[in-house]
Order: C-alpha cells, then structure tokens, then sequence
C-alpha cells in the first residue's frame, strides 16, 4: 500500500513538473510575441536595401515614429524601400497593404546629407502610410503639420559623413591684376569636411602679351602664376544648387617680359589675400558647373618702368593693388 501511493505521488510530481514547463514555455512564448519584431514599426512592416545610399533601417523607423507621433496602425502595412545601386541621391518604396493596393514613390535628387536623407525618406513614408489608412477611417497625420516640424532638427541627429572632393576647372578674365583685362585659369581642388564647410587648393595664373605704356615704344608681355588654400563657408538651397563664400592667400610670382631695342626680363614675389563667392549646380550627382566672382587684394606695391637703352627712366605705370576677376567652368566629384 505504501509502495502504490509513494508510486503515485512520483508520477504526480512528475507531471506537476512537465506541466509547469509547458505553461512556462507558454508564457515565454507569449511574451516574445509581445516585444515588437525589428522589421516592425507601429503596425508597419519595414525593409531597406539602402544600395549606395546610407539608408540604416532602425535610424528611418525612429523618423518615421517621430513624424506620425507614435500613432499605432489599425492594419499591417508592408514598406519596401530601395537605394538606386549608383546613385545615392534617388531612392523609391513601396508602401503595400494586406488588404488593400501596392503604391510606390520614386524620389529623386534627395538631399545628399544623411540625416537629412533619413528626414526626407521618412517623412514621404510617412504621408504615404496615413493616404493610405485616411480612406479607411485611421488617424492620419496633416500635412500642415508634418510641414512645420520640417524644419526642426531631430533631436537625434547624428554626426553626418559629408566629405566629398571635387575638382573644378575654372576660366574667365581679370581685371588689375595686370594691366588691363587679362584672361585667367583658375583650378580647383576642393575637400567638403561638412556640408556648410570646405578647403580649398587653387592655383591661379593670369597673362597677357603685347601690351604697351602710353608714349613709349616697344612692348611687353605680363604674367602672374600663383597658388594658395581658402577656407569655404555656405550650403545648399536646393539638392542640385549651391552657395559658398571663400577667402585665403594667395602666393607667387609676377613676370614681365620687355621687348624694343633690347629684352628685358623681371621676376618678383606675388602675394595676395583673395576673396570669392562660388555658385555651384549639379546637373548628375559627379558632374556639375561652377562660377566664381571675386577679387584680390596685392600686398606689395607693383611697377612696370620703361627704361631707355642709357638706363634712364621714360616713363612708369603704377599697378593697382585690387584686382578682380570672373570664372567658371565644369565641376568633377570624385567621392
């Protein structure tokens, strides 16, 4: 008798423990279906295949939170969006319901910064999604709404990975830099450190020929061949447009070349602080045009002297000391 009961008490025990680690893998089980699937957003099934864009799947389903204020969906909705394999600034989604028709959206020249890429990508999401749900009686987000938070920046913002180098091949004319309107070559290496900041590697060199003094015979020819670094401050007002203004020093030479009964020659140092303002258009995401206006400012005095063949002066001309200048030319983006 004893033996039966101490056998069924060991049985029970023993289904007392199977049992509680059913309802134990149960509840387990339940509340993992309760924490949110990562390719899950409010009811919003997202995937991204960023291509050659810097799209990050968790970054975008924070914006897109933000911008719908955490508003919870009465239906799944499937989300799909897609990075141009080239082409960092063209992305598409496609926004599909269970129960309803697919849409999809194409956004081209969108902003080439990152965050302001993830701002734009999720705000067109997020218009999409409440069309979408509108017809079917769901809270959607106004439009008037979403405009005016547009311009604040998120209170995640990340540090943006802008750098960029281009390579600009300017041409245009000078004026004072040397007697008259002389032409100019203007080359430029640029490195972009941020989107509102840059530093420049120029050369510039300007020349002309056969000029001459009044009342004096002969002529001569003039040249100025310098390089420098500036220091560029501006931004973008549009994805293909933008504005910056530079300043740096500029150093080099200043050569003349005489030529009546005998040929003279002269070499002195050039230094000069130059000033511009640079407007820039992209017409593909590598190749844009570029104009540059500004001016120079020397910081020596500059004289030409006519001299006669027994050393005796004819006739000098003082140069200016400000010159400017007008140039542009195409635009090559290299990274």
């Amino acid at each position: 008798m004893y033996g039966v009961a101490l056998a069924t008490a060991r049985v029970t025990v023993k289904v007392l423990i199977v049992w509680m680690l059913v309802l134990l893998g149960v509840a387990q089980a339940q509340g993992q279906a309760l924490v949110p699937n990562q390719g899950v957003v409010d009811g919003l099934r997202l995937r991204v295949d960023a291509g050659a864009t810097c799209l990050e799947r968790d970054r975008l389903a924070a914006r897109i939170q933000r911008w719908r204020e955490h508003a919870e969906l009465d239906h799944a909705l499937r989300v799909h969006v897609v990075g141009d394999p080239h082409d960092p600034t063209i992305v598409s989604f496609s926004v599909e319901r269970a129960d309803g028709p697919r849409s999809e959206r194409v956004l081209r020249n969108a902003p080439a910064d990152c965050d302001q890429l993830h701002s734009a990508v999720a705000l067109s999401i997020a218009l999409a999604v409440d069309a979408s749900f509108a017809a079917h009686g769901a809270r959607a987000l106004p439009l008037e709404a979403a405009e005016t938070r547009r311009v604040e920046p998120p209170s995640d913002r990340q540090k943006s990975e802008s750098y960029r180098l281009d390579l600009a091949l300017f041409g245009g004319a000078s004026v004072g830099l040397l007697p008259g309107t002389a032409l100019l070559l203007m080359p430029r290496l640029e490195l972009s450190l941020r989107p509102w900041l840059s530093v420049v590697i120029e050369g510039l060199g300007s020349f002309i020929e056969h000029r001459k003094i009044i009342d004096t015979p002969g002529d001569f020819d003039a040249k100025v061949w310098a390089g420098g670094v500036d220091g560029c401050v501006g931004g973008a007002a549009a994805p293909s447009l933008s504005f910056f203004m530079c300043a740096g020093l500029r150093g080099g030479v200043f050569a003349t070349h005489g030529d009546y009964f005998t040929t003279r020659d002269a070499t002195t140092a050039w230094w000069a602080i130059a000033v511009s303002g640079q407007v820039r258009v992209w017409i593909v995401p590598n190749f844009g045009l570029g104009l540059a206006i500004g001016g120079s400012f020397t910081l020596a005095d500059r004289n030409l002297v006519v001299m006669s063949t027994d050393e005796m002066s004819l006739r000098g001309l003082a140069m200016p000391r400000l010159g400017l200048f007008v140039a542009g030319g195409p635009l090559f983006r290299f990274f």
